[in-house]
């Protein structure tokens, strides 16, 4: 009898030490502290497209090439890739909170337009931080598209004032306005379109950004698969 009341205490022991482990892993990143939700969602173009694009968690980069925080944060970004899960989806929009923010901006929307590799992004970031150009002007930025892609002129400045263009920057815009990112500045992170988390909520240090990335992906799809539970057994 005592032998199985010491088994029972043994096993009442490690399920609360589990238990413990479990409450500190779900508790280590704050909302409000290190992260915060969202005043509200914004609904974006392909939503609904496909049960694929239902199920990917999509995490945003708000940034611009004139920030030089975002130029240095490139590396973890890079290393967060190749590590990142099938069912996660990632993309960048440029902010343009000034005159040259909204030109470098709309650089950046003619290379995702044109479907331009990773070239011209980093040429972009190199220009302006390594080389010290200040990429204010149409005829410099259609150089550099031309020396590092091949890109022609006249293409390039069909699409720099194109539709498409002026429609992907008043998207960003908008999500701006809505998700108050000047608020949080450059680099940010929007997770799923529910969270936020930016670089002074993991005090200045950009490596710990993508943990707390990772820790709301695992809420969110957590949070996906029990409301999926949950309407396949009031379908049942």
């Amino acid at each position: 009898m005592r032998q199985l009341a010491t088994q029972t205490c043994f096993l009442i022991a490690s399920l609360l030490l589990v238990s413990g482990v479990s409450f500190a892993q779900t508790d280590e990143y704050k909302e409000g502290k290190h992260f915060v939700r969202l005043p509200m969602q914004f609904a974006s173009a392909d939503e609904g497209s496909s049960d694929k694009s239902k199920e990917t968690i999509e995490v945003i980069e708000f940034f611009s090439y004139g920030c030089e925080h975002c130029y240095r944060f490139e590396v973890f970004i890079q290393d967060w890739l190749k590590t990142k899960a099938s069912d996660v989806s990632f993309k960048r929009e440029h902010v343009g909170w000034n005159s040259y923010w909204k030109t470098l901006a709309r650089a950046f929307y003619v290379a995702e337009d044109l479907k331009l590799s990773p070239k011209i992004h980093n040429a972009m970031f190199k220009a302006i931080h390594d080389h010290g150009i200040v990429m204010n002007q149409e005829r410099k930025l259609m150089t550099l598209f031309d020396n590092v892609e091949d890109v022609d002129p006249d293409t390039f400045k069909e699409k720099f004032w194109s539709d498409e263009v002026e429609e992907r920057i008043s998207d960003a815009k908008t999500k701006d306005r809505l998700w108050r990112i000047a608020a949080h500045g450059t680099p940010c992170l929007v997770v799923g379109g529910e969270y936020l988390v930016d670089v002074q909520m993991v005090g200045g240090k950009k490596d710990e950004l993508f943990p707390v990335v990772d820790f709301l992906i695992e809420r969110i799809r957590s949070e996906r698969n029990d409301n999926k539970a949950f309407s396949q057994e009031t379908e049942g």
